[in-house]
């Protein structure tokens, strides 16, 4: 897909891991710092990540706000949706702190928690790292990696646990209503219906009723961006074209959506690279 310098998005929304850092890495370009930072400046970005409001606002205090020149209204345009887009947060200018706008509550009453818990540790093991059941509304479940040399290998590793975790869920009534994801870092489970294309849409919502910006049908003019397009990872329904307007700076699948990034060489670019490349051709 190509856009011109008509091309009009009011709002973006980026996955993080293998996005804008490389997938084990936690530090993005500093070129691509300085552009989300100036972006910040001009419009709403929301960012979608596994992982929590901890993380997520320490990575994006640390690496983009200190190259803004507002710092105040960047912030004021960050939202971010957490726990692979189950809660959706916007900062506060009065309490100076990020308040929930959404939140996909998982119902105990389908599946508990504490059972399922136990049925991962029971069947998982010694390779089992941690199940983090902090999370408000997933399990993250993470696996040991050290005994892995290569980081394809340790892709592959969670790759076939997250097929073990399908099984998992099948044990449970319920556990049709609920799904295993990976990221290729760690596998997910949540409620079917707390995906991040639920960010999309909320965040779409958020912006209407707040600020009346229109996203259009089906949400495309927002701009989305995400590296793991297909069934069972991580940015399946993000990048599925259903809502957004998706584009892949990692996997390349053969349907509609998401569009790759390609340069003027015909050469495809993926990881930050491919992000900042795409935005400096279609967010001037």
């Amino acid at each position: 897909m190509i856009f011109t310098k008509n091309s009009h998005f009011i709002a973006a929304m980026f996955d993080i891991d293998g996005t804008l850092t490389e997938l084990e890495h936690t530090n993005m370009p500093i070129p691509l710092a300085k552009k989300l930072a100036c972006l910040s400046e001009k419009m709403p970005l929301a960012f979608a990540t596994g992982r929590d409001m901890k993380h997520a606002e320490k990575t994006f205090n640390e690496q983009i706000l200190i190259h803004a020149k507002d710092k105040k209204l960047a912030r004021k345009n960050w939202y971010m949706i957490c726990e692979n887009g189950a809660l959706g947060y916007f900062f506060d200018e009065s309490s100076k702190s990020y308040k929930e706008f959404y939140r996909i509550r998982w119902d105990s009453k389908l599946l508990d928690r504490k059972e399922l818990g136990e049925e991962i540790r029971k069947t998982l093991g010694k390779i089992l790292e941690s199940v983090d059941e902090t999370r408000k509304t997933q399990f993250l479940i993470r696996l040991y990696k050290k005994d892995l040399k290569s980081q394809q290998a340790r892709f592959q590793r969670v790759k076939k646990i997250a097929k073990i975790c399908e099984k998992i869920l099948d044990k449970f009534k319920n556990g049709h209503k609920f799904e295993t994801l990976e990221s290729g870092l760690a596998i997910h489970i949540s409620p079917k219906n707390a995906n991040k294309d639920q960010g999309i849409i909320r965040f779409a919502k958020y912006l209407k009723g707040i600020y009346g910006l229109d996203a259009g049908k089906s949400a495309r003019k927002i701009l989305v961006v995400g590296d793991q397009p297909g069934k069972g990872r991580n940015d399946d329904a993000f990048l599925s074209g259903k809502y957004g307007t998706p584009f892949t700076v990692g996997e390349i699948t053969d349907k509609k959506w998401p569009s790759p990034v390609i340069d003027e060489k015909g050469d495809i670019l993926k990881g930050p690279k491919g992000t900042l490349y795409l935005l400096k051709k279609i967010c001037k």
